[in-house]
């Protein structure tokens, strides 16, 4: 029983210390697949699909599991309703600032975050407040790269009295990420 005892232990260890989140990390993602519902509008809740996407998503990793993100994209929503009937075009800036949680697993990576920033868009001259949860699943390829698949949900709250409503976005990103 004992020497069953450290067999297991001893798979155990070798398992969890070829775990990549146990080491410093870089990871760079896109956002392929976007949408934003625009919430209380005149005319209720409106939901567009991003017509084109573009920028990117950078995380560093520590071996303590935690890591920043820094994401810089823009977002671009065609055929906007805007006042007398007209529809615009608008392009969303989003930048944000997350911190998240790498859970370490040998084969499957848990990333699990937060983040705050602002979402721009400069022909309304328009800026909201954003706050965002993401969650990122990804297969380890090798004991120093994976890749992954991500998805981030929020929301943009403006600041000022009347004027753009506040909007809820999601975001689906793909990535690499290396370990060393």
């Amino acid at each position: 029983m004992r020497h069953l005892l450290g067999v297991i232990a001893a798979c155990a260890i070798v398992l969890w210390a070829a775990t990549p989140a146990h080491a410093w990390s870089i990871s760079a993602d896109v956002p392929y697949a976007s949408s934003v519902t625009f919430k209380g509008t005149n005319s209720g809740d409106l939901n567009f699909a991003a017509s084109s996407l573009g920028g990117n998503i950078v995380s560093i990793g520590t071996p303590w599991w935690v890591g920043v993100t820094l994401e810089n994209y823009a977002t671009h929503l065609r055929d906007v309703p805007a006042d007398m009937g007209q529809k615009i075009d608008l392009e969303l800036t989003t930048t944000m600032n997350s911190v998240f949680l790498d859970l370490p697993t040998p084969l499957i990576s848990v990333v699990l975050g937060y983040g705050q920033g602002t979402i721009e868009e400069k022909r309304l001259d328009a800026k909201w407040n954003a706050k965002q949860y993401f969650a990122r699943l990804g297969l380890n390829i090798s004991a120093s790269f994976e890749v992954h698949a991500g998805l981030n949900r929020g929301l943009a709250t403006y600041d000022q009295e009347g004027g753009t409503p506040d909007f809820e976005f999601e975001t689906m990103t793909a990535g690499l990420k290396f370990n060393f």
